[in-house]
């Protein structure tokens, strides 16, 4: 196979999305203004303690994915479970910003803060 192996990709992933984490977890100390400009359709603007969750979970995995192709089983927890848990934190976090950025019909015509 011209192009390396399964193990091989699965290492590069698992580097690839950890350093994504890491440039995330960057981003949200030293430029959150890069990251505050995205929102979300049904959730509106992210927070920057989800994007910090988002980059942590993403070196989580990352490390997951890094492991297991690496073999090292004492290191690991099974691959589908830590997935899984980084999906549900992320998105858990992502539902509490779709809940904190909730308008009631009565704050849209009010300009004063409560």
């Amino acid at each position: 196979m011209p192009f390396g192996n399964a193990t091989d990709w699965l290492v590069a992933l698992g580097i690839a999305v950890g350093i994504i984490g890491l440039v995330i977890l960057i981003l949200t100390r030293w430029r959150p203004d890069r990251l505050e400009q995205y929102v979300l359709a049904g959730v509106g603007p992210v927070s920057r303690i989800t994007w910090s969750i988002v980059g942590l979970s993403l070196i989580g995995a990352g490390y997951h994915i890094f492991v297991h192709a690496a073999g090292l089983p004492q290191f690991r927890a099974p691959l589908w479970v830590a997935l899984a848990v980084c999906a549900v934190v992320s998105g858990g976090s992502l539902l509490v910003d779709a809940m904190d950025n909730r308008h009631s019909p009565s704050d849209e015509g009010s300009d004063a803060d409560p």
